[in-house]
């Protein structure tokens, strides 16, 4: 039972058996609904579009539809409130960045008993900015790349390429749903064309190595519960579409530690690393003050962290299991096709932005799609107990491709305006 749940203090207060999820990826949400679903709670959810394939899940108890956040308008926060008033919550997660950031930004304006999960101030200033997360991190001894911030026309000596560029904030404070990606610049063309778009980046050297984050569940600076898994198959911008759940590695959960007491953080998140197998150097990238990508990997392997979350915020829980299961692989399955063929095909991925992929030979390609024909890896999507997202996620991709195919087929003959015209089959005149 809480009043606010960036302050967690208890109240009396009748317990509803309901919670609304805000945000609409899918493989964020869905395993979010799916979780409190299976606990017996009343799921609601918003900030989403009717359309998206984790409306078809079971758990979900209704769907309302409210209006978005917009910068210059309130008029999103008074459906919010009017919903908040008409229905009683246990607890309102916002689950994505897109949901995260504008309650955030206005939480001044939140009433007070308005059971919302949000970040103390601390904590969200210092994570959704990736300067100072580097600068916290480096302050407490955490091992970071070297990065600077730089400008059109300035100098870069002592850098060597490829570089990563990353945004000073991944959200685009006018508007939430466009992503600001981290890229990979080859070249100093590369690099022109990233000022082109926006007159300030972070610098960073590139860390060549294996990809891993540290989830973890934290109440006043304390984690109480840890989990971490491995990439496998993953990208620059969209995180990763192949992963495995590991042992939890002394050396990041004692950083992650180090950066969760630092803050006084409350809540789920995910400290990034980048691991030199070599050598085991790691570097923290980035942390995601919020719930992430691979979630639906584990929960399957038994960190069920949207349970935990609601025990710890609303019940008052303080002591959660420490183990979970190693070596459960979960795939992103459309965008992991879309990984596997652009890999097999060596398709360039210079042109799509947050499209970069990591290295994989043929060989540990080829063990990737036997164990997904062997039926040996979950699917994020699919639920034996939940079908209905994952084939509203296949029916989005037939439609899709049949869509972009014919397009294909209607462009390659359709004529060019630009053309010569075709030649007289006889000279004029002529007797036919």
């Amino acid at each position: 039972m809480i009043a606010r749940a960036d302050q967690f203090e208890p109240v009396p207060r009748a317990l509803t058996g309901r919670v609304l999820v805000l945000g609409d990826e899918t493989r964020i949400v869905l395993p979010i609904l799916r979780s409190l679903g299976r606990r017996g709670l009343e799921v609601h959810l918003a900030w989403c579009l009717p359309h998206e394939p984790v409306t078809r899940s079971r758990y979900l108890h209704q769907y309302h539809h409210l209006r978005r956040w917009e910068p210059d308008s309130e008029s999103w926060l008074d459906d919010l409130r009017a919903l908040l008033e008409s229905t009683a919550f246990d607890l309102v997660i916002p689950a994505t960045e897109s949901a995260v950031f504008p309650l955030q930004r206005v939480r001044g304006k939140l009433d007070a008993d308005w059971p919302i999960y949000l970040l103390n101030d601390r904590a969200f200033e210092t994570c959704f900015d990736k300067g100072k997360t580097h600068e916290l991190a480096r302050s407490l001894g955490v091992p970071v790349p070297r990065q600077t911030l730089v400008r059109p026309g300035d100098e870069l000596a002592g850098w060597s390429m490829p570089l990563a560029l990353k945004p000073v904030c991944s959200v685009d404070s006018t508007n939430v749903d466009a992503k600001n990606f981290v890229r990979r610049v080859n070249n100093e063309r590369d690099l022109e064309a990233c000022f082109e778009q926006e007159d300030l980046w972070i610098v960073q050297e590139w860390f060549t190595g294996v990809g891993a984050g540290v989830e973890f569940l934290a109440h006043g600076g304390e984690i109480l519960f840890a989990f971490q898994h491995e990439r496998i198959h993953e990208t620059i911008g969209y995180g990763s579409f192949y992963r495995k759940s590991v042992a939890l590695d002394p050396d990041l959960l004692a950083a992650t530690r180090a950066l969760v007491a630092a803050t006084g953080y409350t809540g789920v998140g995910m400290a990034e690393y980048r691991i030199d197998p070599a050598c085991h150097r790691f570097v923290l990238l980035e942390i995601n003050a919020r719930f992430w990508g691979s979630l639906p990997l584990a929960v399957v392997a038994g960190a069920d962290f949207p349970a935990y979350l609601y025990d710890m915020l609303v019940q008052g829980r303080r002591d959660f299991p420490a183990d979970y299961r190693r070596d459960v692989h979960s795939r992103d399955l459309i965008n992991d096709v879309r990984w596997t063929w652009r890999a097999l095909t060596r398709r360039d991925a210079a042109a799509d932005v947050g499209w970069a992929m990591n290295h994989a030979d043929r060989s540990k390609i080829t063990v990737g799609v036997t164990r997904a024909l062997t039926l040996r890896d979950h699917v994020d999507s699919f639920a034996k107990d939940d079908p209905m997202p994952a084939l509203a996620e296949m029916w989005q991709l037939v439609t899709t491709a049949w869509s972009s195919a014919m397009s294909r087929l209607i462009k390659a003959h359709a004529p060019n305006p630009d053309a010569p015209p075709a030649p007289c089959p006889r000279p004029p005149g002529a007797c036919p």
